[in-house]
């Protein structure tokens, strides 16, 4: 079997292989949210594309995000944009013999890493939120170079019985794993994520750690309005309480990870797709087991968040 697979990006050619007027609704949108992602690659340049397994906001994979995957990925497998995908069975191989995490579950160094053993010059990924009758749909698509989000795309399918069973069945933990793979370096420390809704975001905390003289809080920051905002980000009311009563303002925030070497005070946040968040506290008391996150001057809170050494 050819490992990579060319395509054209031909709504008339999608409309004969679906049947649109027979196609399940789950698969309009989809089609269409494929178009979409097509149409945005094609501008970039990129010329071979990989589609992970889609996860859930916890970085689970269960059968509907595998499904969603393979539905996107035979859509994509329409087009004529000049660009190659990767096909999903040879990638799982790939990633396997190299210990990579099969998911949505990108970090920069995995990224790269992903880049140089499958050689995509871009990956496909997102997340799946059940959400009232439907279940929401994030792609997007990831430089291997960078790991930064080079394009977006969000849609919902009706929550019918057929999808409610693949979302219910088969849901497994993404492995943990540190840069290039390495499995020894845990994501995050806290057991079930810690997360609030605040207005038109939804916040997660990934986890918190110190080296003795900063502490160091990574947190995933989710649009869940149903337009893209811009945010300015700022350390006003951001503090945090640790278990011994120390109370320590927010000396920087940013968007991304740690490792990052470009820091970003403000992004475009599309709606649905998790964005890294990193706050940075200079002092805490010695012995601190757990502390408490403040956001907005107390307005979000985070309690019993274990701190890391």
């Amino acid at each position: 079997m050819d490992k990579k697979i060319s395509i054209r990006c031909s709504a008339a050619l999608i409309v004969l292989i679906f049947g649109w007027n027979s196609a399940f609704a789950y698969e309009k949108e989809l089609i269409a949210l494929a178009s979409r992602l097509c149409e945005n690659i094609s501008r970039t340049g990129k010329k071979t594309i990989a589609v992970l397994d889609f996860t859930d906001l916890d970085g689970n994979v269960n059968k509907l995000g595998r499904f969603i995957a393979e539905e996107l990925f035979v859509a994509l497998a329409d087009s004529n944009k000049g660009f190659e995908l990767v096909d999903r069975t040879h990638l799982k191989t790939l990633m396997k013999e190299h210990k990579l995490a099969a998911s949505g579950v990108i970090d920069p160094a995995t990224a790269q890493k992903l880049g140089q053993i499958a050689a995509v010059d871009a990956i496909v990924t997102g997340t799946i939120t059940p959400f009232g009758d439907n279940v929401k749909v994030a792609a997007k698509v990831l430089d291997t170079a960078t790991a930064r989000v080079i394009t977006a795309a969000g849609t919902e399918i009706p929550k019918t019985k057929a999808v409610s069973d693949l979302l219910a069945e088969g849901t497994e933990s993404a492995p943990a794993q540190g840069p290039a793979g390495s499995p020894d370096r845990p994501e995050t420390s806290v057991s079930k994520p810690l997360r609030i809704e605040h207005g038109n975001w939804r916040t997660e905390v990934k986890r918190c750690r110190t080296n003795g003289e900063l502490v160091v809080c990574e947190l995933l920051v989710t649009n869940i309005g149903d337009k893209t905002l811009k945010v300015q980000l700022t350390v006003n009311g951001k503090s945090l309480i640790d278990d011994r009563g120390g109370r320590f303002d927010a000396k920087s925030v940013w968007y991304g990870l740690p490792s990052d070497s470009r820091k970003q005070l403000s992004a475009d946040m599309p709606p649905g797709i998790p964005l890294n968040m990193v706050e940075v506290f200079e002092g805490y008391t010695p012995g601190t087991r757990t502390i408490t996150l403040l956001f907005n001057s107390g307005e979000a809170v985070f309690r019993n968040v274990p701190l890391e050494k």
